[in-house]
């Protein structure tokens, strides 16, 4: 089987050659499931990521958004769904920066957060991520760490996206999460897209 696809357990009933198709498309780490379709990032540091939607009966897939990096980390919080990348600096992947992306839906994602990688090297070391957690939860509060990211290492964040303060069609090209000092917890707010 080829490296970049997908456990069987996930293609059960799919065709031989899914299986070995040569892209790296069908490798994830996490997915969520959708009823007829899965959501994942991918995960290569030969390829561009991306978020994709995994059409069940058929096995084509659509790429939704371009990300900074391999998605290494997933988890959903109530009805948000969240995907965090980690700088694995590559001739394709060469953002510095981990990136926090939300959605709704699965469909549209929005970049609430980013961090840039420390200073030391990624492969002597590690390399810098927004970690989530294994579990999630039943409320919207996105909880997360950084590893190996400038000014986040050590600490738990916990976050609510909330709709823009100016209603239906505001806009904001780059929604960031604001921090709120706390007691080793810090609160953040974000806004959601339009």
């Amino acid at each position: 089987m080829n490296s970049g696809a997908l456990p069987p357990s996930y293609l059960t009933g799919y065709s031989e050659t899914l299986l070995l198709s040569p892209t790296r498309r069908y490798r994830a780490v996490h997915a969520f499931d959708q009823g007829d379709h899965l959501v994942y990032g991918t995960d290569t540091e030969l390829e561009p990521n991306t978020i994709v939607r995994f059409d069940k009966s058929t096995g084509e897939t659509e790429a939704l958004q371009t990300i900074g990096g391999s998605a290494i980390y997933g988890c959903q919080f109530g009805d948000l769904l969240a995907i965090s990348t980690t700088v694995e600096h590559s001739a394709v992947n060469r953002s510095r920066e981990a990136e926090l992306w939300l959605s709704r839906d699965g469909e549209r994602w929005t970049r609430v957060h980013q961090a840039r990688k420390d200073i030391w090297h990624g492969l002597a070391f590690q390399f810098g991520s927004l970690v989530l957690p294994t579990g999630g939860g039943s409320d919207e509060t996105v909880v997360f760490s950084g590893q190996s990211v400038r000014g986040m290492d050590n600490r738990i964040f916990s976050a609510r996206w909330t709709p823009p303060e100016n209603g239906p069609g505001a806009t904001d090209s780059n929604p960031a999460l604001i921090q709120t000092p706390g007691d080793g917890i810090q609160r953040m707010n974000t806004r959601e897209p339009t």
